[in-house]
């Protein structure tokens, strides 16, 4: 329908873009934007921020960038269908976005759990090297297994030492649910995300990492230290033998997957750093107290660290910085960092 002579062309509504930092302080705004030219501003302010965060956002947008063909259209429509267009054509940008937001829910979890177990089918050539590494790596580290114990059998002074009872802590069950826990509930009773996201992590990482170190226990079947049955000892499929479960450390897995998650998270790089020296202290009260040999500890660890990376890299591929916080005026905020 064609605006008679008498009405003015309503132009499609400016837009409102607030950027903020990790701390929610706003950096800078932009008032009455066009929405046409909207890609190449967001791509402008978002130039000088991290590449992953300016690439997602352009990633949520570039699609939408037929509003800009549409301002013209919608200049020729009355005034109140230009309104339910203006609406539909809000929903429709900001769908995707809402869309790709974590939950943190047991459906989440579900479906996120699926796609774990899903993994090796979709693995390349790089995946396996990886993973040949991985495997290599060990096996030359059982190559000093018996040296070490025999090096550290010679002083038990620290065996009840504070350090090695609380590297002991770290790496238990229960310390990985007390922050999962705490974290979690935090998140609920106060509806904060971030929270509620450490919460969800700790726990899924701690299921897969612990999942593949249990089975590895049973299938390989290695000797315990305390059992003086050697390194080299093995009885592959043992179940019930605790004593037969020393390859890899379920202690070292935990904690690494509980040291990552946290490091991942925190903001300062320091904090990033000293969120694994309870891990490390894990591994080393493992091997003081005979229960692991060394070898055991370092593919426990790898497994948690590789394990609660890549739980942290599949909530943070679905995070956009772009949100809608205010309809009219059209109100976008975007987090730089």
């Amino acid at each position: 329908m064609r605006q008679s002579k008498n009405e003015e062309p309503v132009p499609f509504p400016k837009i409102h873009i607030e950027f903020f930092n990790a701390e929610t302080q706003r950096i800078t705004e932009e008032k009455a934007i066009d929405s046409a030219v909207l890609p190449a501003r967001l791509e402008e302010f978002l130039a000088a921020g991290r590449r992953d965060l300016r690439v997602s956002a352009l990633r949520t947008l570039k699609s939408k960038t037929r509003c800009s063909f549409l301002g013209v259209a919608l200049a020729e429509i009355n005034p109140m269908r230009q309104r339910v267009l203006i609406a539909l054509l809000l929903w429709i940008i900001c769908v995707p976005s809402l869309f790709a937001q974590n939950r943190y829910n047991f459906s989440q979890f579900g479906n996120e759990t699926i796609e774990f177990i899903k993994q090796p089918t979709r693995w390349e050539g790089n995946d396996w090297l990886r993973i040949g590494l991985v495997g290599a790596g060990t096996f030359l580290v059982m190559q000093v297994d018996q040296p070490i114990r025999d090096a550290v059998m010679k002083d038990r002074s620290a065996y009840n030492s504070t350090p090695v009872k609380f590297g002991k802590l770290w790496g238990e069950t229960y310390s990985t649910a007390i922050f999962a826990g705490a974290f979690g509930l935090h998140g609920l009773l106060t509806n904060d995300n971030s929270t509620k996201k450490v919460g969800f992590e700790i726990v899924q990482a701690a299921l897969y990492s612990g999942g593949i170190t249990t089975i590895l226990k049973a299938a390989i079947g290695r000797a315990r230290p305390y059992t003086d049955k050697g390194a080299g000892n093995y009885q592959p499929f043992t179940i019930l033998d605790d004593g037969l479960h020393s390859l890899p450390s379920g202690h070292a897995t935990l904690a690494f997957a509980l040291s990552t998650v946290l490091s991942r998270n925190a903001d300062s790089k320091t904090l990033k750093v000293l969120a694994f020296v309870p891990a490390a202290l894990t591994a080393f009260s493992r091997i003081y107290q005979d229960y692991h040999w060394t070898s055991d500890c370092v593919l426990g660890a790898v497994i948690g660290y590789v394990v609660a990376t890549w739980v942290v890299d599949l909530h943070d591929s679905k995070e956009t910085p772009v949100h809608l916080t205010g309809i009219y005026p059209l109100t976008i905020r975007i987090n730089l960092n």
